[in-house]
């Protein structure tokens, strides 16, 4: 049996920059350098700025008994956050967004003594969160309180022969919100939603020699919305922008039943194939896999607005068809005795396949190279290390077409339309930010 606890706890400054009151200080926002309202150095933190603290209580137990392994999870996490804005009046000591998220949770799984022929692994799963907005902040709370209920159960079996393993597996879930916000009008709205599926798995390993291995999965998987993807009404403060769900109606922001609307839940088929392969000095894997996701939700730029709190580019959750192929590669090298190099290598391609177009907001290409020495005893060390990496995150060339916010405001005044001119996606990089418009 082990318990484990944690407490986390930090301020955070937001880059005052940010928060633009017109057009004009969000174009000097994308365009100076340094970012406007730069001053020198000073541990001083100022509105805007955030208050995060987050407790962890974790409770394992394992059990050896005649039928097999039993495994048992409960965790307890408490997060707070207080989100403060630059606010006129005397109110930016008042948290703009004051939340407190309650989870807990329960795993437990039975994995039978395993034979040469089959292992068997049997689970269940589940959640319980209660989120509340601490009333006193004098806003609109950005999402609304909610519980969410979760279960799922699931299994495992495997199969083993003299150079093949196979294993396959299916799970059910379950995910149950009651939700109570209010909307633009400050008009109190309920909701109680219910999503379920089922999703399964097959894999095989194959032995290719005492050196090599090659695997295969194939996997169905599904993912319920959050409710911040439905609900969100408001500024992402960490983000610089204005954010609105899939249930907020794209004309009158007004909050929509969900069976009103043309939503579906996330569905994805996956296939990954893994090869691997060890010589007397070397170790390499090689990782491919395609991600077909089905409705897939993500944050569409979708305009330029202005509210109480300024003007900030705006954003809606929308979904689409999307493609994802990717490779991880890496490897082992023990130079010489002691001295040893990691490579790494991650790459990504991901597409919108309904419109036929880039994504927004998908991490580039990464490489990766480490040096390590250790030693089983260094001086009066024991068990001694020290490492040095090197990281390279490649710019992402696989974007929409961009238009400044300049030139957008330019051709509005000139009375031409600048969306009409263009790809039906239109993002604004600046630092590699994607902040912009759509069609």
């Amino acid at each position: 049996m082990e318990i484990f606890f944690s407490h986390f706890n930090t301020e955070i400054g937001i880059l005052k920059g940010t928060a633009t009151s017109n057009i004009d200080d969000l174009m000097n926002a994308m365009e100076r350098t340094p970012p406007q309202y730069t001053a020198d150095f000073s541990y001083t933190i100022a509105e805007p700025r955030q208050e995060v603290s987050h407790n962890l209580i974790k409770i394992n137990g394992h059990i050896t008994s005649a039928l097999g392994d039993w495994r048992i999870q409960y965790g307890f996490q408490n997060n707070n956050r207080r989100e403060y804005d630059v606010r006129i009046g005397g109110l930016s000591n008042l948290p703009a967004i004051d939340l407190q998220l309650n989870t807990q949770t329960l795993e437990a799984e039975l994995e039978t003594s395993q034979s040469n022929q089959r292992s068997v692994c049997f689970g269940v799963t589940g959640m319980y969160q209660d989120n509340n907005n601490i009333p006193g902040t004098q806003r609109i709370p950005f999402i609304p309180n909610f519980n969410n209920l979760s279960g799922g159960v699931f299994g495992i079996t495997k199969f083993f022969f003299k150079n093949l393993t196979v294993d396959a597996g299916a799970r059910y879930d379950y995910r149950y919100y009651d939700i109570a916000g209010y909307d633009f009008k400050n008009t109190l709205y309920k909701s109680q939603l219910n999503f379920h599926n089922a999703s399964a798995m097959l894999g095989v390993i194959r032995s290719l020699g005492k050196d090599q291995t090659l695997s295969l999965n194939l996997s169905s998987a599904w993912r319920p919305p959050h409710v911040a993807e439905l609900y969100s009404l408001g500024t992402h403060q960490s983000a610089a922008a204005i954010e609105y769900g899939l249930l907020l109606n794209d004309s009158t922001n007004e909050v929509m039943n969900i069976d009103d609307v043309p939503f579906n839940v996330e569905q994805a088929l996956k296939i990954v194939s893994t090869y691997q392969r060890v010589w007397k000095k070397i170790q390499f894997e090689a990782t491919g896999y395609i991600n077909y996701i089905f409705n897939y939700i993500y944050l569409k730029p979708t305009g330029v607005t202005q509210n109480i709190r300024g003007t900030y580019p705006y954003f809606r959750y929308t979904q689409t068809n999307a493609l994802f192929v990717g490779a991880d590669l890496s490897g082992t090298w023990n130079v010489i005795p002691h001295w040893t190099i990691f490579p790494k290598v991650s790459l990504l391609r991901a597409s919108d396949k309904k419109n036929d177009d880039y994504l927004v907001f998908i991490p580039s290409n990464r490489y990766e190279v480490a040096l390590r020495y250790e030693s089983p005893r260094f001086f009066k060390l024991h068990d001694f290390f020290v490492d040095m990496r090197i990281k390279f995150t490649d710019q992402q060339h696989r974007a929409p077409r961009t238009i400044t916010i300049r030139s957008f405001n330019d051709a509005l005044e000139n009375g031409s339309d600048p969306l009409q001119e263009v790809l039906p996606i239109l993002i604004l990089w600046k630092h590699r930010l994607p902040i912009g418009f759509v069609n």
